[in-house]
């Protein structure tokens, strides 16, 4: 993508949005077969002239504007679990290490649920970038009716976590640890629900540049979800609480909230959904057509980040094998900054995301170009600080979460680790993004499927047995690490 400078326009167009190797239209263009269709395919032709594009330097304030909203909405939602995190883990090691725990079964079941919405930036600004906004509206509705039907093993298979977990987790057998962690899954389905429909929602309107409202939204839930945990948690006044079950119920309240007031604020209020949406027409969505490119960009996407969060949970959940319960609490403490700086790359991600799809689906590649670039130095200027931050705090940091002294050690002697694991890791991200952009989604699927099975390898190996606990834990990361080093290397070399 970057060595294209020699390409015009046109020929990039083509080569940017060609699916398993066959040369034709775009994705938007692709699903024209009705009459209004059509007429939408007419209005592709009001795409912005490249003459009458913004400068280069409004185009990085948007940018960075995009990007600090979107990751700061995303840092909300996750200290929406930290806070969780924080109020379980007073409640004793045990309950912090079964939360965790369970959260990995959480994570690990509905990436692929995840990678079907994240495919909604692509599709979304491309559809604007052509001039063709309404088609965002019923890549929308498709993606909700996916969802839904994608949802439903997910929230069987949590109501069987104790069970899944036993057989990965060997503390299990003599601690109350996964006992714990089936009652925290099985609460947590609660909060499925608006959580997808929130993320839905989200994505839509990011997509669209409409990204206010969500951070506001997700800034309002973290109070409330604090008032939530202490009342369902400790309880209030004559009410007792409900102990380590109430953090669950807490958050499925708190996002119950966050939905429904975005939802009076962006679109009952605002009406910012007019410009993209035509209204609900769900059997123009389903076309078959229609899923079928839904699927090619969707199923890549799905692939490459089931890949990569299965191979870390399920690397985290062997380790859990070999990890006491000090250990497994430390990692969940880490887990915990680890979704809060990823929320922050996620945000220049998808900044960068956007701008590449809506630059190439107007066919400006230049500009295009210009976006990828400054994704790239955007995340490694935020890292730089994020590092340094996390280092010069590293013997505090983990007192957030956790009142055990030796707790908040195991996190001071496993930041080396977990910070070269951090930074590789952003710039992959970034990478596939970018890609994702351009509708390379099988390019990253590769990358991913190449870069995992050695981790298997790894674990096989014996190589945890030989080491303490606290040795364990920082291996996990540096695992994690060369993994990412793989995959960069990997997509640098594509």
């Amino acid at each position: 993508f970057f060595s294209m400078n020699n390409l015009d326009g046109s020929e990039i167009f083509e080569q940017g949005f060609t699916f398993e190797g066959q040369r034709g239209y775009s994705v938007w263009e692709r699903v024209s077969l009705n009459d209004e269709d059509k007429e939408n395919e007419r209005l592709m032709q009001k795409r912005l002239p490249l003459s009458q594009t913004p400068s280069r330097c409004k185009e990085l304030m948007d940018a960075l504007w995009v990007a600090l909203f979107i990751g700061a909405s995303q840092c909300c939602r996750v200290a929406l679990f930290s806070t969780d995190q924080a109020f379980v883990g007073y409640l004793g090691k045990a309950e912090l290490a079964g939360a965790s725990v369970a959260r990995n079964w959480i994570s690990l079941s509905s990436t692929p649920v995840t990678g079907a919405v994240a495919s909604l930036n692509t599709l979304c600004s491309q559809a604007f970038g052509a001039g063709n906004p309404k088609l965002a509206g019923l890549w929308a509705q498709l993606v909700l009716v996916a969802t839904f039907v994608m949802s439903i093993p997910i929230v069987i298979s949590f109501f069987f976590v104790e069970q899944i977990m036993s057989l990965f987790v060997a503390s299990c057998q003599n601690t109350n640890v996964c006992v714990l962690a089936g009652q925290f899954s099985s609460w947590t389905t609660l909060a499925l629900g608006p959580m997808m429909l929130t993320k839905i929602v989200y994505v839509f309107f990011q997509a669209i540049g409409v990204v206010s409202g969500a951070f506001y939204t997700s800034l309002l839930v973290i109070v409330v979800n604090i008032g939530f945990n202490w009342l369902f948690v400790y309880g209030l006044g004559g009410f007792g609480g409900y102990g380590f079950i109430g953090s669950p119920i807490a958050t499925a309240c708190a996002t119950m909230v966050q939905v429904g007031v975005f939802w009076l604020w962006t679109v009952t209020y605002k009406k910012a959904h007019t410009v993209a949406w035509g209204g609900w027409s769900l059997k123009e969505a389903v076309q078959w057509n229609r899923v079928v490119q839904f699927l090619k960009q969707a199923g890549p996407a799905m692939l490459s980040l089931s890949l990569d969060r299965w191979a870390y949970q399920i690397l985290a959940l062997v380790v859990a094998g070999y990890l006491d319960a000090t250990s497994l609490a430390a990692h969940s403490v880490l887990n915990t900054i680890w979704g809060l700086v990823w929320s922050a790359t996620h945000g220049v991600a998808i900044s960068t995301q956007i701008g590449v799809s809506t630059n190439m689906g107007s066919q400006n590649v230049s500009r295009a170009k210009f976006r990828a670039w400054m994704g790239v130095v955007f995340n490694g200027l935020f890292v730089a600080a994020m590092a340094a931050a996390l280092w010069i705090y590293r013997g505090s940091i983990g007192k957030v979460w956790s009142r055990g002294d030796d707790v908040v050690l195991y996190v001071a002697d496993t930041m080396f680790a977990y910070l070269c694991s951090a930074i590789v890791s952003s710039f992959v991200l970034v990478l596939e993004r970018i890609l994702d952009g351009m509708a390379y989604p099988n390019l990253v699927a590769y990358v991913s499927a190449i870069g995992q099975p050695w981790v298997l390898v790894l674990l096989a190996s014996g190589y945890l047995e030989q080491q303490d606990y606290k040795q364990r834990l920082s291996t996990v990361w540096y695992i994690c690490a060369a993994n990412a080093t793989l995959q960069m290397a990997l997509l640098t070399a594509f």
